[in-house]
């Protein structure tokens, strides 16, 4: 690789990191905002009327849905990954302009999958949010816990995506789609 494509990865990764850390911290600060305004403004009490059941119902079903999710987050980037690894591998073109370098076109299918796996882990964090503002349980906070969770695990680093790239560059070692 070139010294430029080499800044062109530093450049995406400190993107990805940026990108990745405003994601963790937003779901942060509106859990805090909502559970400040559960507390304080609503001395603790639910939204919704629970009537005669203690059972956190919508917390519960929170929970159903933020297992798949985020077993969803950890698996389908990978999956995306390879499945950008394998077609490079074989010669084919990874989308994106002609003109376009190898290096970036790999970057980018790397950008996608990262996005793909936070966005699969932002979900469930968001709805335990909306669920802990209508039952007020502390159950509900348990989807954002993990969401944050699997957010930190596919933190994005310089050296992680340099190394998928030089591993997908050696892999075909004439560029199959560099600049015409």
């Amino acid at each position: 690789m070139t010294d430029a494509d080499d800044q062109l990865i530093q450049k995406q990764a400190a993107t990805l990191e940026i990108l990745t850390l405003l994601l963790i911290v937003g779901i942060i600060a509106i859990a805090g905002m909502y559970t400040f305004t559960v507390l304080v403004v609503f001395d603790g009490r639910p939204i919704l009327n629970r009537g005669l059941a203690e059972v956190p119902g919508l917390s519960l079903i929170a929970l159903a849905v933020a297992f798949p999710a985020l077993t969803f987050s950890m698996i389908i980037p990978g999956r995306v990954r390879r499945a950008a690894a394998k077609k490079w591998g074989s010669g084919g073109p990874l989308p994106g302009k002609p003109t376009e370098s190898a290096v970036s076109r790999l970057i980018a299918a790397y950008k996608r999958s990262l996005i793909l796996g936070l966005a699969l882990a932002e979900v469930p964090a968001l709805l335990g949010v909306i669920v802990f503002v209508l039952e007020a349980h502390w159950l509900a906070l348990l989807p954002m816990a993990l969401g944050v969770f699997a957010m930190i695990l596919m933190f994005p680093s310089e050296a992680a995506l340099g190394d998928w790239v030089e591993d997908r560059l050696a892999e075909v070692p004439e560029p199959a789609n560099g600049p015409a």
